[in-house]
């Protein structure tokens, strides 16, 4: 396996910092250099797994459950829901601009 260190130059790392907002002095940049370095190693591990035509993951079985919902009405949020409009047209209810 060959090292991605090689890959992680100074340009690469400043435009990374600069993506994420990071301020990096010269010690947290070498820090962060071989912590990026490393994690790149990880993923090409990754790229190395031989599947044989065999999916890489796996999707679990989703058992939703369902309830039936039953419309309810509440006795005054009708009228509640009305008070808060001011002007009414023809029995619509006509919302301020700003909603």
């Amino acid at each position: 396996m060959t090292s991605k260190a090689a890959l992680i130059d100074a340009p690469m790392l400043r435009k990374t910092a600069e993506i994420s907002r990071l301020r990096l002095d010269e010690k947290e940049a070498k820090e962060f250099q071989a912590d990026f370095a490393e994690i790149l190693d990880y993923f090409s591990r990754i790229a190395e797994i031989e599947a044989r035509g065999k999916e890489l993951y796996y999707v679990r079985d989703a058992n939703t459950v369902l309830r039936k919902d039953a419309p309810e009405q509440r006795e005054g949020e009708a009228e509640g829901v009305r008070s808060q409009f001011a002007k009414k047209d023809e029995g619509y209810m006509i919302a301020p601009r700003s909603l």
